[in-house]
């Protein structure tokens, strides 16, 4: 593949900026604010879910990427060296700079004893305590660890059927954990709960890769009205009066909730790359793709942002459209920070891999 696919760019930026929303949203302590019976804070909430979104990508990307991987242990080695290379830098640089911020302002906070934690990717493990969204980091680089693994099942089985194993396995795991058996606040975060939104985004890449057909039902405003369906009924799974009127088959709906709502999302992104619509237009605009490019800075900074401009923001809050605004103030300037970030942290890996004609990103690039 020679060129980055456009659209995933865009969906990268939609993600972050979805992150960025929710933050803003929960910053502003989730006011309400409705047109008639509807809340439209509630109805646009679903952006939120930008890292599950993120999930998918990785899991499309990843298999482009992988699926030309020797799979042996010097291809499986070179393979985690140059995952490595493209997250740490930029990641590393912000423990360090959260955690700095961290041992300033709290008296019982260990730096050395976090940012050693953060630095092996066990934060999601251990206690996310540098920054909140920094557990999906060490998510994905567990994904990366075990996609290797999952390829060469997939090898003798076919692709598809391991899909559906590793899926179901981790489905039925995550319901043994809503039943109450095994800590939510721990597993809810670990790749062993998240595999099957890796796994929509593996299958998703496994129909592009292949020319597989797409269903009529993707085709034209109909495709995008389905695919939005899906992903709100899987968000709707979630909401708590839900899972209150289902009573004690709730847990079960809170398990396949995320998947159900990232299977919508990768019918949304298998549309966007094979179809050309207003759409996959929009995702492909020099502004979005350029911000996608970014967006792994964006996610990496955005807390960041909040606490610089907390002395302000504070201010904010309890105003009319106040969500809005904080949204727009922290957005621009976590663009501010995230252009600098890539430009010294992250643009040195793509100039490596260009040299290389080694194109496809993961996830957050």
């Amino acid at each position: 593949m020679n060129s980055r696919i456009q659209p995933i760019d865009g969906l990268r930026a939609l993600s972050a900026f979805g992150v960025i929303w929710i933050h803003s949203w929960a910053y502003c302590n989730n006011p309400a604010m409705k047109i008639g019976a509807i809340d439209l804070y509630q109805a646009v909430a679903i952006v939120g879910n930008g890292v599950d979104f993120f999930f998918v990508i990785s899991g499309f990307c990843m298999y482009l990427m992988a699926g030309k991987m020797k799979l042996t242990i010097k291809g499986y080695g070179h393979f985690i060296y140059k995952r490595f290379l493209r997250i740490s830098p930029a990641y590393y640089s912000a423990v360090i700079i959260y955690g700095l911020f961290h041992e300033a302002y709290s008296a019982d906070f260990s730096i050395f004893r976090e940012v050693f934690y953060h630095f092996l990717f066990l934060n999601n493990i251990t206690g996310n305590t540098i920054s909140g969204p920094f557990w999906s980091i060490a998510t994905e680089w567990h994904f990366y660890l075990v996609l290797p693994l999952f390829l060469f099942v997939a090898k003798w089985i076919s692709l598809p059927r391991a899909i559906l194993i590793f899926s179901i396995c981790s489905l039925l795991f995550f319901c043994f954990v809503n039943k109450g058996f095994l800590s939510y606040g721990l597993w809810e975060s670990q790749i062993l709960v998240r595999f099957p939104e890796f796994a929509v985004g593996i299958y998703v890449a496994y129909i592009f890769k292949h020319g597989k057909p797409i269903p009529k039902i993707f085709n034209g405003t109909k495709g995008f009205i389905f695919a939005a369906m899906i992903m709100y009924l899987g968000r709707f799974m979630k909401f708590t009066p839900f899972l209150e009127f289902t009573k004690e088959y709730g847990f079960y709906f809170k398990s396949i909730a995320d998947t159900i709502m990232v299977i919508g999302f990768g019918m949304l992104l298998i549309k966007a790359i094979t179809q050309k619509s207003a759409f996959s237009r929009f995702l492909s605009g020099k502004v979005i793709t350029w911000l996608g490019r970014i967006s792994y800075s964006i996610y990496l900074w955005h807390s960041l942002v909040f606490i610089l401009l907390g002395r302000f923001l504070i201010q904010i809050k309890g105003a009319p459209m106040s969500v809005f605004i904080v949204f727009v103030l922290v957005s621009i300037a976590t663009i501010f920070l995230s252009h600098f970030s890539y430009k010294y942290l992250e643009s040195f890996y793509f100039k490596r891999e260009i040299r290389k004609k080694a194109i496809l990103p993961s996830s957050h690039e």
